[in-house]
């Protein structure tokens, strides 16, 4: 059995490991014994999502494809324990704000949102009068990391399904796929 007194040795010298194995490494990455590295993408980003593809929304998806090359602004602040993130994105267009949990490798991110502070139900007129509701189900972020420390840059895809359903009744009537280009750049 190791005692407290023995294993704090080791831990300062796992901890030594981690910082001499980045030092002179111009990389975004943390890097942690055995020579694993993990992008490092803690802290606020600025991003921009730009709308590339609508699909599938029943009476409303061809009404929002005039929207395709619209464009979101905004940040997103970024937490990380190792490979694992939250995430905080504010848009500068409407003042929302939504959280993610994900995962970093050690060139990419992926996120998976979890809630948002607005609602995640739209009411919507279709063009014949029919009312509907579009519902949040599932929106997600994939993006490589590249650059330097201290100019960290992500690029990928941000892709949101939303379930189509009869206002008051619930009943679907279809699924609409909104996919964006992501790109953001660490502050």
């Amino acid at each position: 059995m190791v005692s407290g007194r023995e294993m704090r040795p080791r831990v300062l010298a796992l901890i030594a490991i981690a910082a001499l194995s980045s030092c002179g490494d111009s990389s975004p990455t943390l890097a942690f014994p055995g020579g694993v590295k993990i992008a490092d993408v803690a802290g606020v980003w600025s991003y921009t999502s730009r709308l590339t593809s609508i699909t599938g929304g029943e009476c409303f998806g061809p009404l929002l494809q005039s929207t395709i090359g619209s464009a979101d602004t905004g940040t997103i602040s970024i937490t990380q324990l190792g490979v694992d993130l939250t995430a905080m994105a504010r848009s500068n267009s409407d003042g929302s704000s939504c959280e993610y949990t994900g995962t970093a490798s050690e060139s990419s991110i992926a996120l998976v949102w979890g809630s948002c502070g607005a609602a995640n139900v739209f009411p919507i007129s279709c063009t014949d009068g029919a009312q509907r509701e579009l519902i949040l189900r599932t929106n997600t972020i994939s993006a490589s990391v590249s650059g330097t420390v201290g100019l960290s840059t992500a690029s990928g895809t941000q892709v949101e399904k939303y379930d189509v359903v009869v206002s008051g009744i619930g009943t679907g009537v279809g699924t609409l796929t909104a996919s964006s280009s992501f790109a953001a750049t660490k502050q």
